[in-house]
């Protein structure tokens, strides 16, 4: 690219931005004319200065110099979902696309084919998530010894080729997030939160990936039913995690009353908020109803449940998740790319959480010639209410 064009695409970037040229010349340490200069080609950008101007924009800096890159339909969905707080979600991820990027050029990809799910229409949402929860529902598999997360998370993985990362994220209220361009989809949940809601969250933003709705990036920090693409991702995830079926023969067994609601949530490895939700997107349960629940809160059934190995269980489900999880697909990538010296040893390392050095001894011993790191890595009152209120609430 020229100086004109990248001038030009600084520009666009900006002002998708809603960066004032003044506040990108104050970063730069140099005048406003000057900024000016640059974006309309009469003055070439330094090195130096690409990169500060990458990070006023929140984007890769190959954002800018590749406009047909997958870093480059990141930003656009990036500015519009988040806030400053969810600036190392953002920026991990544009890191990890960045990777992706690198290996990517090199010829290295994903060893799984990644399936590609049905067309749908984004705007009949309630539709197009019980059609795309039905084909999930047939690929994926959820392992009672594994737990519904990790089983969710491998069979994403394995059956889909849509890569998963759970990470500690202290600094950021986002609970989760996602890559959705289908070059690269991948799913971050924040191990800061219950096993329960983790679950919900990785289901959620699965539904995003799969919706294929033209948002490259997705930062979520309630998971609220506030708009069309997000009634669609939460319908998803509940169709996904608690099939209206097997619902129905829970409060058949046991009836319309707190044993079922433990059970429910028991067997699906739900929050009790999700399952109220449930019970209310069915239509089991009025909107004043699910309110009732939802005061009474978890508490509230805990009390109401005779057997103390159910509270027992209960309780447990509410620890929180593994504190990481590496993508799969990616670090299967990032081996190969080490063994060809396309990536260094830090940011394999980094990911599986191992000493750099400690790393370089083992994969050069004769152990980590033959050494399987795919392996353990992979181990009824109608509300009367419309659809989009059935859905809007927040649901984990």
């Amino acid at each position: 690219m020229g100086s004109e064009d990248i001038g030009l695409r600084i520009r666009q970037l900006r002002e998708q931005a809603g960066v004032q040229g003044k506040d990108l010349a104050e970063t730069l340490g140099i005048d406003a004319s000057a900024v000016s200069n640059i974006e309309n080609g009469k003055r070439a950008v330094k090195t130096h200065e690409l990169a500060q101007i990458a990070r006023k924009l929140g984007i890769s800096p190959l954002a800018i110099l590749e406009p047909d890159s997958l870093l480059a339909r990141l930003p656009v969905a990036a500015r519009s979902a988040t806030s400053t707080l969810d600036e190392s979600v953002r920026d991990r991820l544009t890191a990890l696309a960045e990777l992706h990027e690198v290996l990517s050029d090199s010829g290295i990809v994903a060893l799984r084919k990644q399936l590609e799910p049905p067309s749908v229409d984004p705007q009949n949402w309630f539709a197009a998530a019980r059609q795309l929860a039905a084909w999930a529902s047939e690929r994926l598999q959820f392992d009672g010894e594994r737990g519904r997360f990790e089983s969710l998370a491998s069979s994403m993985e394995n059956q889909l080729g849509i890569d998963v990362l759970v990470e500690e994220c202290d600094d950021s209220e986002a609970l989760g997030a996602a890559i959705t361009d289908s070059e690269f989809p991948l799913v971050f949940v924040n191990s800061s939160q219950a096993r329960t809601r983790g679950l919900f969250t990785l289901a959620h933003e699965l539904g995003h990936v799969l919706a294929r709705d033209g948002i490259a990036l997705t930062i979520e920090h309630d998971l609220a039913g506030v708009n069309t693409k997000e009634r669609l991702a939460n319908a998803f995830a509940s169709e996904l995690l608690m099939p209206q079926v097997e619902i129905e023969e829970i409060l058949k067994t046991c009836g319309k009353n707190a044993s079922a609601l433990g059970e429910i949530m028991r067997q699906f490895e739900v929050s009790f908020e999700s399952m109220v939700y449930r019970l209310h997107n069915l239509e089991f349960i009025s909107a004043e109803g699910r309110n009732e629940f939802l005061a009474i809160g978890f508490s509230g059934l805990l009390a109401q449940l005779g057997d103390p190995e159910d509270r027992a269980a209960l309780l447990e489900s509410r620890a929180t998740l593994e504190k990481t999880r590496p993508p799969r697909l990616l670090i299967e990538r990032m081996l190969r790319g080490y063994a060809q010296g396309i990536v260094s040893i830090r940011p394999l390392a980094e990911m599986l959480q191992h000493d750099p050095d400690d790393l370089i001894e083992l994969l050069s011993s004769p152990e980590g010639n033959s050494l399987d790191f795919a392996g353990p890595l992979r181990t009824a009152i109608g509300s009367g209410t419309s659809q989009d209120d059935r859905f809007a609430g927040q649901p984990a």
